[in-house]
């Protein structure tokens, strides 16, 4: 097995990989974008950091690739689904530079609150400029985090011990676990309303892509202080320059840029915004953290694939085989496995159940065969679904002429039903229709269908 190491890692990564039993190791760091498609082709693994881009043409030419391993948390420069529909394993370490990150969150923020580096540069220049760099205390002050993940709550840890009021806005943490971490949750609107200083800490999704515009900086306090050491487009960088010149924000400290490095300087050549060329996991612990081993996962493949599924739209390139049960256990969310001897219907069988406060889901699933999977269950309808191809669910009233309407929808816009399975509670009553078909079936065929009478919710479904 050939494994290219593109970015600069570890020296105890790269031993790692080169002690290993039938790995071929080679260092090729700083490649252009066409050098790498013209070399990746004969490696079967890659390893890299935050510079190489993996991108579908990259992929492409991967005629082997079966793995690429990214030395950290973000999965920004992966393209996951080119990768995912050649079947190659995207994989990160996120924990391994959580405490590293969430320091330097800290330390850009201290030097924001005294004007460090202004005062280093004016030192350095000569001056004495004492009354024009006064800052202001972190003591008994706000700290908004947007993001109470691995690195959000040491953030929200540290700044505690720093006599902090810690609030922090995030979708998949509950009132017990915040509490637990010392933090009250909010909503956005009361971070943007309360906080003094604001730190991200989020993935980026397009609910997250320029969270930090003009609209939300409207919302915030004057003074309020913006620290990012996330991912650089979660920030608007032309209106959040307008804010700064302006005075409603007081300074900035920025870490990650849309571009590395960064070719819009609007908000980089401010006076009142610090800046660091990523460096929030550039610490030799974290270099080595982040290529430890991750064999000794809790849950077994099946529990980590199901988890993945279930965290990765709310997540996104966050989540995956790797991390999920970390993500999973961070987020409050308790898995528990149970195996039985036998099945009141099939010779085995998989039950996935997820219960939440207001809601409980069931699905359950097993072989035909040796080869050919089925989905047996989804909520309260039982059946045989076909999981190949390209796949519709809709849930609707079992009323005449619905079976009929969905082929028609979909005939006129040339999506062809290969398979198709319908499952109802009673008659009259609701239910499943579950639908393979040849092609996929764009937005316009889906509004067609959901305008069709008696048709409740339709979900095109990924595997």
């Amino acid at each position: 097995m050939k494994v290219l190491v593109s970015d600069n890692l570890s020296e105890v990564g790269v031993k790692i990989l080169r002690d290993s039993e039938g790995i071929e190791v080679d260092v090729k760091v700083g490649l252009s974008p066409d050098e790498l498609k013209a070399v990746v082709g004969e490696y079967h693994g890659m390893a890299i950091r935050g510079a190489t881009k993996v991108t579908a043409g990259v992929i492409a030419a991967a005629d082997n690739l079966k793995v690429v391993g990214r030395a950290g948390a973000g999965l920004d420069n992966v393209d996951i689904p080119a990768a995912t529909k050649r079947g190659i394993v995207v994989m990160n370490t996120p924990g391994g530079n959580s405490v590293t990150t969430a320091e330097h969150t800290l330390s850009m923020m201290m030097a924001l609150a005294r004007n460090i580096p202004q005062a280093y540069s004016s030192m350095r220049e000569g001056k004495w400029e004492k009354k024009k760099f006064g800052g202001t205390e972190v003591y008994n002050k706000t700290l908004g985090l947007l993001g109470l993940g691995q690195v959000g709550s040491i953030v929200a840890n540290r700044a505690i011990g720093l006599g902090m009021q810690v609030i922090g806005y995030d979708p998949l943490l509950s009132e017990e676990q915040a509490s637990q971490m010392g933090v009250r949750l909010g909503s956005l609107d009361e971070i943007f309303a309360q906080s003094d200083f604001i730190s991200l800490h989020v993935p980026l999704t397009d609910e997250t892509r320029g969270i930090v515009n003009s609209q939300n900086i409207a919302k915030m306090k004057d003074g309020v202080r913006i620290i990012n050491c996330a991912r650089g487009p979660v920030i608007n960088d032309e209106e959040l320059a307008q804010a700064v010149e302006s005075g409603k924000v007081a300074g900035v400290a920025v870490d990650v840029y849309p571009v590395e490095p960064p070719e819009n300087r609007c908000l980089i050549d401010l006076d009142r915004v610090i800046c660091t060329p990523h460096l929030g996991a550039s610490t030799k612990e974290a270099q080595e953290n982040v290529c430890g081993d991750v064999s000794g996962l809790e849950f077994g493949p099946i529990t980590t694939s199901f988890l993945t599924g279930l965290l990765t739209p709310l997540l996104q390139e966050d989540v995956n085989q790797v991390n999920a049960p970390a993500v999973a256990e961070d987020r409050g969310i308790a898995v528990s496995e149970t195996r039985m001897s036998k099945s009141e219907d099939f010779l085995s069988l998989l039950r996935y159940k997820v219960i939440t406060e207001d809601d409980e889901r069931l699905v359950e699933g097993t072989l035909f065969g040796r080869s050919e999977p089925r989905m047996v269950r989804y909520r309260q309808f039982r059946g045989e679904f076909d999981l190949s191809g390209e796949l519709l669910l809709l849930r609707a009233v079992d009323k005449p002429g619905v079976i009929g309407g969905v082929g028609a929808a979909l005939g006129n816009f040339g999506v062809n039903i290969s398979h198709f399975q319908f499952a109802r509670t009673a008659a009259g009553g609701e239910a499943l229709l579950f639908l393979n078909t040849d092609s996929r079936a764009d937005d316009s065929a889906l509004e067609a269908l959901k305008s069709l009478d008696n048709v409740n919710d339709i979900r095109r479904l990924t595997i």
